[in-house]
């Protein structure tokens, strides 16, 4: 499995974060805690399928690319800027709040936390970037000023984790499952993540390639369970797992079927699973 987390982000003391017990997850009042809520998707992961653009610009990548064509390469920033600017604001975070709900999935791509490893001054090191973290961080603001939990889900992860649209694979790449360094930049992300987030997480998922079913997946390649069970125990250690800060549910390979290779077996930590079906 890869590290694609959720973190429940609340301004929390130690002992107040989301726990579990036996089969029940506890919120910060120590009541079960029944999760209502809905994601802000296509905000910092654009995803063909919802831009209807699925095709020719079936990859954020090839949109950006698109974009430099017509307007120039440094419009593309301002139009990200812009884009996540205008596509979810504190305003929402009030609207989902006002209807009832509690919790708000935030799907994250890498790009905005660190460079991709081809573009690394130095091979092996991990050069961060401030957008990502400075956005998260105004998401935490209004999930606290609204009640919310917010769950960071790291939707494109570094190199991709599928061959579906949703996670700005790029196929002429190696992609996550192929490339140790993508792998130590995943690990090393949440990492960074944990640290500056502490305080605040308090839960954190373990999912493995978004939704999409996808052909890319690590049971393809040589090794590949092995290689999502390596990838599984440090990326929960640097996310926090080791710990009672966090709690990790796990997914499976295919939308989250029971069972399908999470690598999950001897982890110590509780470990919800999260079965999810598309239809």
């Amino acid at each position: 499995m890869v590290a694609v987390a959720m973190g429940f982000c609340v301004r929390a003391t130690a002992d107040s974060f989301v726990r579990v017990l036996s089969t029940k997850l506890l919120g910060r009042d120590g009541q079960t805690l029944v999760m209502r809520g809905t994601n802000c998707g296509n905000w910092m992961v654009r995803e063909p399928y919802m831009m209807n653009t699925s095709g020719s610009l079936d990859r954020q990548f090839k949109f950006d690319r698109m974009l430099a064509e017509v307007c120039g390469e440094e419009r593309v920033a301002e139009f990200d800027s812009l884009w996540m600017d205008n596509n979810f604001c504190e305003e929402d975070m009030r609207f989902i709040s006002e209807l009832g709900m509690n919790t708000l999935r935030v799907p994250m791509h890498y790009k905005y936390f660190t460079l991709p490893i081809e573009r690394e001054p130095v091979a092996g090191e991990q050069t961060w970037l401030s957008e990502g973290f400075e956005r998260i961080d105004s998401m935490c603001e209004w999930a606290d000023r609204w009640g919310v939990l917010l769950v960071l889900d790291m939707h494109a992860c570094p190199g991709g984790q599928s061959s579906g649209d949703i996670c700005d694979y790029d196929a002429s790449k190696p992609s996550l499952w192929e490339s140790e360094a993508n792998r130590k930049k995943l690990v090393e992300l949440w990492r960074k993540i944990a640290e500056r987030y502490r305080e605040r997480l308090g839960y954190i998922q373990g999912h493995h390639k978004g939704h999409t079913t996808g052909r890319l997946e690590p049971h393809r390649h040589t090794g590949g369970q092995l290689v999502q069970q390596r990838l599984h125990g440090p990326a929960l250690d640097e996310a926090g797992c080791e710990d009672d800060a966090a709690v990790p549910p796990l997914r499976g390979l295919q939308h989250e079927e029971p069972g399908a290779g999470h690598g999950g077996d001897g982890c110590e930590v509780p470990l919800p699973c999260v079965h999810r079906r598309v239809w």
